[in-house]
């Protein structure tokens, strides 16, 4: 007659279940909380979608010997057995039978569009939801003078929000006034029947469901404990015989599953002993290699740093005699001589600076790069570097303008690293402006962060290689770049630097219009600036791009 049976633990949790299409959540329903304290209790009417059908859930404590409560076994019941009972009974020829619960609901009735319809809140039959037995008339959709006599049903079985089902015999009352002691009896009759179901159906459910769960719940407890051959006794063909058998089956599985997954191991074991001895030798010889590596390093970078510091002092040399003959402190030059000496000083500048950023590019690789933040007047700090490079812009008759915003307050930075950026981005402007054109420096405060801008109108770069300016080495025109002069090196530092501040930096440009270079500075200043430093991936080894201006302009990522 069940058509789904359920075992539930006293959480609301599933043990087992004879369908998997529904199981229901327990644990919120009030007849599942009931049932831990009461023998039976039935359900309200419901609609499960799985498929679709109303039906009654019969539920039961399951008591252990020492009286104690271990769960709930539900069974559920299809309305469609009840349904077949009551529109069978035949009343005249006008009259029906059918059920409403305790919120006015239809759960069965002749025509079964009606079922779980409302009735009106002004219903007469609405009475009998609160206990009481009676009869009344209305007048039907169809216009017919209807007489209904109603009768609560199983008010302390059925849990329902703690409400009544109703039942209600309903005629045309011409009909009805023709026989009304057999309308009675009929009703009486009707009742009777449906309370017999019910408390036949308990009675059976109590009996035939609970004991063999009990023995389920058993030898459940057995296996988990450890004693995997425990099996439970098979003694019907319904749902919880194939439940006891699937139990049965299971056991036998995980038995023989227990035996593989102990061999398995004893050889797992040995695998894994082994493969730590093959693991242990390659560290060994991954740490020596490592410790050869950094030894190649140190060399490295120490040749590097001689070379370097070996360098400068001959190119210092040179500068100071070329610029010693260019005043003619030394006697009178031809402008042949003047020219060949000032080819020989830009050459020589451009090989000092080279220099410069071989050092700090030792220095990146190394970490060693020194910061010393103090409070620095952004403003006097553009006007200096401003003063230094006019030289270089005079020489092609570039104006640069300086706008700073008032009220920009002093800055916890290293002036020296932020002078070298600034320098840096003006003198790549100077570099790539044609002669005789204007390069704007603007500095003004966006929330908490500085804004410092240098833009020029000259060549401008690809839309394609904006995004790689920053990275070592790269140039955008590798042939025209090496006609003006350059290494690739000084916006990977610059990036390095603004970023190392806690700052961002980021490129705008369209091709043949000139270029805009911005980077910000926090009005805070951020704590452990050259630990910041160290951690930039200013070599392009990490994918990540950490150089990105969101708030003034979309990332071209």
């Amino acid at each position: 007659i069940y058509d789904d049976i359920t075992l539930i633990d006293t959480e609301g949790r599933v043990i087992t279940s004879t369908s998997y299409n529904y199981r229901g959540e327990w644990a919120t329903e009030e007849w599942y909380k009931r049932s831990l304290n009461e023998s039976v209790v039935v359900s309200g009417a419901h609609i499960i979608l799985d498929p679709w059908k109303v039906v009654l859930v019969f539920l039961s404590s399951i008591i252990n010997e020492n009286g104690e409560i271990t769960g709930v076994v539900a069974g559920q019941i299809d309305m469609k057995e009840i349904w077949g009972i009551l529109d069978s009974i035949t009343i005249g020829e006008t009259g029906f039978v059918y059920l409403i619960n305790n919120d006015s609901k239809i759960i069965s009735h002749p025509n079964k569009d009606d079922i779980f319809t409302k009735l009106p809140k002004n219903h007469s039959v609405n009475i009998v939801l609160k206990n009481q037995t009676g009869a009344t008339s209305y007048v039907s959709n169809d216009g017919k003078e209807m007489i209904c006599s109603y009768n609560p049903l199983l008010g302390d079985i059925i849990y329902e929000n703690n409400g009544y089902w109703g039942i209600i015999v309903t005629q045309q009352s011409e009909e009805v006034l023709a026989s009304v002691i057999s309308f009675q009896k009929q009703i009486l009759y009707v009742s009777i029947i449906f309370v017999v179901i019910i408390i036949a159906v308990s009675f059976l459910f109590s009996r035939s469901i609970i004991k063999p769960l009990i023995n389920l719940k058993n030898a459940a407890r057995e296996i988990s404990e450890g004693n995997l051959n425990a099996e439970i006794e098979i003694t019907s063909n319904d749902e919880v015989g194939e439940v006891a058998n699937t139990f049965n089956k299971m056991t036998r599985d995980l038995k023989e599953s227990t035996a593989k997954i102990k061999e398995y191991s004893k050889t797992l074991e040995k695998k894994v002993e082994e493969r730590t001895i093959e693991l242990v030798d390659s560290n060994e010889k991954i740490q020596q290699q490592n410790i050869e590596l950094r030894k190649l390093d140190k060399l490295k970078s120490a040749f590097l740093n001689i070379t370097s510091h070996e360098l400068r002092t001959p190119i210092t040399s040179i500068k100071g005699h070329v610029q010693i003959m260019l005043r003619q402190l030394l006697g009178e030059l031809t402008e042949d001589q003047k020219k060949s000496l000032n080819v020989i000083l830009r050459n020589t500048n451009r090989l000092d600076g080279l220099i410069q950023d071989i050092l700090d590019v030792s220095r990146l690789e190394s970490g060693t790069m020194k910061f010393i933040p103090k409070k620095t007047d952004i403003r006097t700090l553009l006007d200096q570097t401003v003063e230094t490079i006019k030289p270089t812009a005079d020489r092609k008759a570039i104006t640069i303008n300086t706008d700073v915003e008032e009220d920009i307050p002093e800055l916890v930075i290293d002036g020296e690293r932020i002078k070298q950026v600034t320098m840096n981005l003006i003198n790549n402007s100077i570099k790539f402006s044609p002669d005789a054109s204007t390069i704007n420096v603007k500095i003004r405060r966006e929330g908490n962060e500085i804004l410092l801008e240098v833009q020029d109108f000259g060549r401008g770069i690809p839309k394609d290689k904006q995004d790689k300016i920053f990275d070592l080495f790269y140039q955008v025109d590798s042939g025209m770049d090496r006609k003006i002069g350059g290494t690739g090196l000084g916006l990977a530092i610059s990036r390095g630097i603004v970023l190392a501040h806690g700052g961002r930096i980021r490129v705008e440009s369209t091709e043949g219009k000139g270029c805009t270079i911005r980077f910000t500075l926090p009005v805070c200043p951020v704590k452990d600036v050259e630990k910041r430093f160290k951690e930039v991936d200013v070599f392009g080894l990490d994918e990540k791009e950490l150089y990105y201006f969101p708030e003034i302009m979309p990332s071209q990522k």
